[in-house]
């Protein structure tokens, strides 16, 4: 699906097939970050790579008509406690360094 349309929950003894799979549910606020990288090391970016900004997804919300898993938009800038943005820049630049991303690129994780 693409901004979660045609999400729905599975029925009890439901088969899986080529055109669908689980996902499982899992609580938590769901949330955007936007990243630049250049993996060349610069002195602003010792690591090659940095946190623009952080937003949180508005996902399902009643107030906007919309269905309970359909994409509704970002609010933000949101401010992560220092544990969490440090581990957010540390996944981050692990994935970046496996995938050789440059530019600008966005992480959604709960």
């Amino acid at each position: 699906s693409g901004g979660g349309l045609g999400i729905r929950p599975a029925v009890a003894g439901e088969a899986a097939s080529p055109q669908h799979y689980f996902q499982e549910i899992i609580d938590g606020s769901p949330m955007s970050a936007l990243f630049v990288s250049d993996l060349d090391e610069t002195p602003s970016w010792p690591d090659g790579t940095d946190l623009f900004g952080v937003t949180e997804q508005l996902i399902g919300e009643d107030w906007l008509h919309a269905g309970p898993y359909a994409y509704c938009g970002n609010v933000g800038p949101v401010r992560l406690p220092p544990e969490v943005e440090a581990k957010l820049r540390s996944d981050a630049l692990a994935a970046n360094r496996s995938l050789g991303v440059r530019g600008l690129w966005g992480l959604d994780y709960l």
